[in-house]
């Protein structure tokens, strides 16, 4: 009796967190798109700190219910953020290009309960060097692009 209790309590926590999830990834795609339009810079700086915080909470609330591929995303993303906080690190199109793949990359995490972590961790793995990497300023080609992303997809198209 108990381990169904805990199993439907785990099902339950993870329907929340996917509800949570989502709300964060929509919030950090419109923050992006804004974040693209905004000239002033007191304005980027609010949008900048708002994403931070999305991808920071996401991290968290992947944390929590033990999701690590997630969690393994949101790190360098959230230090991207931090990096465009302190002035490290400037808005650009290829930022824009890897952030904006990014998202998606974690929604398409949320939508999927298929694959084996290894083959996850596999395909994550490329975003995640390229999140390094524009920490130090590099910009290769967005990691869905190298191996096939969905076409048609825009930008904040969520």
């Amino acid at each position: 009796m108990a381990k169904q209790n805990n199993d439907a309590f785990l099902k339950k926590l993870l329907a929340t967190f996917r509800i949570e999830a989502d709300e964060h990834l929509k919030a950090m795609s419109a923050g992006l798109a804004e974040l693209e339009k905004s000239t002033a810079a007191g304005r980027q700086a609010e949008i900048v700190e708002s994403v931070f915080r999305e991808a920071h909470s996401l991290k968290g609330a992947a944390r929590a219910v033990n999701l690590k591929e997630i969690e393994s995303v949101c790190q360098p993303l959230e230090s991207v953020f931090a990096a465009l906080k302190s002035k490290q690190l400037a808005v650009s199109p290829p930022l824009f290009d890897l952030l904006y793949q990014t998202v998606d990359s974690l929604g398409g995490l949320l939508a999927e309960d298929t694959g084996a972590p290894e083959s996850r961790q596999a395909m994550l793995a490329p975003l995640i060097r390229q999140l390094g990497d524009a920490l130090q300023g590099r910009f290769d080609q967005p990691a869905a692009a190298q191996r096939g992303a969905r076409p048609g997809r825009r930008r904040g198209a969520r």
